[in-house]
């Protein structure tokens, strides 16, 4: 069994693989992944997008996009990790935190009912 996390970190590619329940997840290029083209397009932007959030003066606080640009990114990686565990093979296993994605999509919404 392969595992594939998805999972965003600064200057690395959102995708890691484990093969074998004893080595550690290594970090590898999307474009290894045995998905279709356009899905792999869409986790590089979702990629680009993220790294465009690193902030250079103070790290530990990323630059926040927009809520509305946001809250359209958030979908996005839900949509591609759904998409990916749709039509990865059988002989691997995706892991993710989108939980952590869905959550922040529902602050998103909260905030926003606010404003109305």
């Amino acid at each position: 069994m392969i595992e594939l996390k998805y999972s965003f970190e600064y200057f690395c590619s959102p995708i890691w693989i484990r093969e074998g329940l004893n080595s550690v997840f290594e970090n590898v290029s999307i474009e290894k992944l045995p998905l279709e083209e356009d899905l792999k397009k869409e986790i590089c932007d979702l990629s680009t997008i993220y790294q465009s959030t690193y902030n250079e003066e103070y790290p530990p606080e990323p630059i926040n996009l927009p809520l509305m640009e946001e809250f359209i990114f958030c979908n996005r990686v839900i949509n591609s990790f759904l998409q990916m565990k749709e039509f990865l093979p059988s002989h691997y296993t995706l892991i993710s935190n989108v939980s952590l994605w869905e959550e922040r999509l529902n602050e998103i919404k909260k905030i926003s009912d606010y404003d109305r």
